[in-house]
């Protein structure tokens, strides 16, 4: 599934051009919310509610009774137990010394890679790599 951002910006030649799309994968998840969740676009979605997943390079998708609302992997561990908090700078530190770096799904991955659903690995999220 790829998501479209349709702000088009107006350049010198008068022609528009859409920015390059983030590319969510393909590998979509069931979650449960653990917390009600309002949306700033009009609709909430109860706790308990089962929610289909994707993962992006710098969010969550979110696809749950017809709407779509997405989620900074910073702030996914407060609505979902299936997301990790982030790892303090120490274990960041240890990550990148290892060469092998956790998602924020919990998952292993290389430090600059991203596991079997698309999640990053926590140093791309953190923008440390």
């Amino acid at each position: 599934m790829i998501v479209v951002n349709l702000k088009l910006k107006k350049h010198m030649t008068d022609t528009l051009v859409a920015p390059a799309a983030p590319v969510y994968s393909s590998n979509t998840f069931n979650a449960k919310i653990k917390s009600t969740v309002k949306s700033n676009k009009g609709f909430t979605i109860e706790a308990g509610t089962v929610c289909t997943l994707a993962c992006g390079p710098n969010r969550v998708m979110v696809s749950v009774n017809g709407g779509i609302i997405k989620f900074g992997y910073l702030n996914a561990h407060k609505f979902f137990n299936c997301f990790e908090k982030q790892p303090s700078i120490r274990r960041l530190e240890s990550m990148s010394n290892d060469g092998v770096c956790e998602t924020p799904l919990g998952n292993r991955t290389e430090p600059d890679g991203h596991d079997e659903y698309g999640c990053p690995s926590w140093l791309l999220v953190m923008g440390v790599i």
